[in-house]
């Protein structure tokens, strides 16, 4: 029973740090916790050999969850991994954001040649189909997905390069 509150009251301690940390980094908490639904989008694409092909566009109404919130790059914030970008009519930047990077999964499983003992293994996908979140700013016009390429050393760099694999029309909003 004492290990039981041990684990509670950390895992209390934890939330709380986070909570705070969130809002003093400026993180906007007020549709998560109210419960306002705002618009977004899912998409559903397809990595394959190199490019990103859009299969489908769904327009959504719902609480953007906090993970998707955490993710957007602030002006001035460099980009490093996978990421997307909104650009209005104009092609000016609306929105960017960071990426799961769906090329890749690592899995970890128990060695069964070794109980108790956890392996993992990155596994890299040539063609994969994958969903993402965004959320839907009235402006937004067309979304570009790109990363840094493979393997490219960004330290130092003011402006690392960009690698886009797709770009999409996105569909206009009546609000």
């Amino acid at each position: 029973m004492k290990n039981r509150w041990l684990t509670v009251t950390t895992g209390a301690a934890v939330i709380g740090m986070l909570t705070a940390a969130l809002i003093l980094t400026g993180v906007d908490l007020s549709s998560a916790q109210a419960g306002k639904p705002e618009r977004a989008w899912r998409l559903t694409a397809t990595y394959r050999a190199g490019t990103i092909e859009l299969d489908r566009i769904d327009t959504l109404n719902m609480i953007i969850p906090l993970t998707i919130k955490e993710m957007i790059i602030r002006e001035g914030e460099l980009t490093t991994g996978f990421f997307w970008e909104m650009y209005d009519d104009s092609a000016r930047l609306v929105l960017r954001s960071r990426m799961h990077d769906p090329t890749r999964t690592l899995m970890e499983y128990e060695d069964p040649d070794n109980p108790g003992q956890i392996r993992s293994q990155e596994v890299v996908h040539d063609t994969i189909t994958f969903t993402v979140i965004v959320p839907a700013p009235e402006s937004a016009r067309t979304i570009r997905i790109g990363r840094v390429p493979i393997g490219r050393d960004t330290t130092g760099e003011k402006t690392p390069q960009k690698e886009y694999l797709g770009e999409f029309s996105l569909p206009g909003l009546k609000r």
